[in-house]
């Protein structure tokens, strides 16, 4: 499947997909357009002029696959969760795309089933704090960026674990979390976006 650059796709309702596998024995996704699913939660992203844009909903349901491999490779914009079957599944984020997360990335369970980023990943969208789980093993590459939000603000309601809980720490305010099963190997940038400067105390 191509999607060509002035092309959008989004899926339906209920059990919709952006795009959606049933079988075969080796599929292929190449992205240059836009792909996401109808949800109640839109996730922003930065156009080329670094403004925040609405760019689909991450409690969409991106992509789907069931018994086949799928090879998806992204060159412009996927929002949504990600949800492939049993076969040996990849997604290569590549420089320049953006790749805004719903709740779960599902690839597989060995080092064959590769996330790998050279552009842009951000955890739920800008502004947003948000905890994805991903199944499968994770590389960034010296040309990717993980755009990270923290909020400084303790009481704020964000309904995830924090990652000074996940530490077992004590809570200097929340942040966006990617849970990867398997093995991550991380070069290039983490970009930080603070939220609520404003509540930081002494010390955090």
């Amino acid at each position: 499947i191509t999607v060509n650059a002035d092309s959008t796709i989004i899926g339906g309702t209920g059990k919709g997909a952006g795009v959606g596998f049933l079988d075969g024995a080796t599929n292929t996704l190449a992205n240059a357009g836009l792909i996401t699913d109808y949800g109640k939660t839109v996730g922003l992203a930065l156009d080329k002029d670094r403004k925040l844009i609405g760019t689909g909903w991450i409690d969409g349901l991106a992509l789907y696959g069931t018994a086949g491999s799928e090879a998806v490779t992204n060159t412009n914009l996927v929002t949504g969760s990600v949800k492939l079957g049993t076969g040996l599944n990849t997604f290569d984020n590549r420089n320049g795309a953006w790749f805004v997360t719903g709740d779960t990335v599902q690839l597989g369970d060995t080092a064959a089933h590769l996330f790998s980023n050279s552009g842009n990943m951000t955890i739920g969208g800008i502004n947003r704090v948000f905890t994805t789980n991903e199944t499968g093993y994770f590389n960034q590459k010296a040309d990717g960026t993980y755009l990270l939000d923290f909020d400084f603000d303790r009481n704020a309601n964000w309904g995830g674990t924090t990652l000074a809980a996940a530490l077992g720490l004590d809570n200097p305010g929340f942040t966006d979390l990617l849970n990867v099963s398997g093995m991550a190997d991380l070069a290039g940038k983490v970009s930080i976006n603070i939220l609520n400067p404003g509540k930081a105390t002494p010390g955090t």
